[in-house]
């Protein structure tokens, strides 16, 4: 067979109708290797194509979906905090407001109430029955201000003082070289009536709710009964019908 000339193909190109069916497409192909290489490159050139155009857009896919659910969440951390802010409370004052200790009792060993008065004798705010006060303190050799939180354990809601009972820390059972706690022997050993104390606000988002009409249950232990006490004389303090039920557990009477 002579060498093609310069105007003549490496491979022949059949005349295919317009109506050319698959198995005259292949024919031509199996006829020519040169063509059947070129088919089988292309196909497979078309597949390798199309496994990266998948895969780009299986990423874009999967890029998309993280970002609206990354997008979803910081929206329902928005609700949430915007959902606290509203139900927490004001503060009836801001800062430190001083307050007169006008009695101390003691309840028990190292227990005592405190009875504290505004310094300025102006009418006190009501608070929600589960609260605290903030308090800053300055015991002997504390080289800075301590600040402590400390349950509201009276529920009259009565405009002239507020109380709060606190217990000694004493160190624990099976390890007596730790000292007791700091500010709690301080209360107990050297408040004392009379005495003038920087007071924050009643705070806190653990109360009672006055709103719903259902049966109580309150549960606490040790020194922890101080919130369910305030909630329990609210509660009588107001005539409410509700049951409460009140469980309480201590080491000994």
């Amino acid at each position: 067979m002579p060498p093609p000339s310069g105007n003549q193909l490496l491979f022949p190109i059949h005349s295919l109708p317009g109506n050319v069916n698959y198995e005259t497409l292949l024919r031509s192909a199996l006829s020519s290797p040169l063509l059947t290489i070129g088919i089988v490159g292309g196909v497979l050139m078309l597949g390798y194509m199309a496994t990266q155009w998948w895969s780009v857009a299986a990423r874009l896919r999967f890029e998309a979906k993280r970002n609206r659910l990354e997008l979803e969440a910081l929206q329902k951390k928005i609700e949430i905090l915007n959902l606290k802010a509203q139900a927490a409370p004001e503060a009836a004052w801001n800062g430190y407001r001083k307050f007169t200790v006008s009695r101390k009792v003691e309840e028990c060993e190292d227990t005592y109430s405190f009875y504290l008065t505004p310094h300025n004798g102006s009418p006190l705010p009501p608070f929600k029955p589960g609260q605290y006060l903030t308090f800053e303190l300055h015991p002997p050799n504390a080289a800075k201000p301590l600040v402590r939180c400390y349950s509201l354990s009276d529920g009259s809601l009565s405009d002239d003082h507020y109380r709060v009972t606190i217990k000694r820390a004493l160190p624990p059972a099976n390890d007596p070289s730790i000292p007791p706690g700091i500010v709690s022997s301080y209360f107990s050993d050297h408040v004392k009536e009379g005495d003038i104390l920087n007071v924050k606000a009643p705070s806190g988002r653990f109360f009672l709710d006055v709103e719903v009409d259902r049966p109580v249950v309150l549960i606490s232990g040790g020194i922890g009964i101080t919130p369910m006490l305030a909630m329990a004389r609210y509660l009588t303090h107001i005539k409410d019908n509700r049951e409460i039920h009140f469980f309480f557990g201590c080491r000994n009477s």
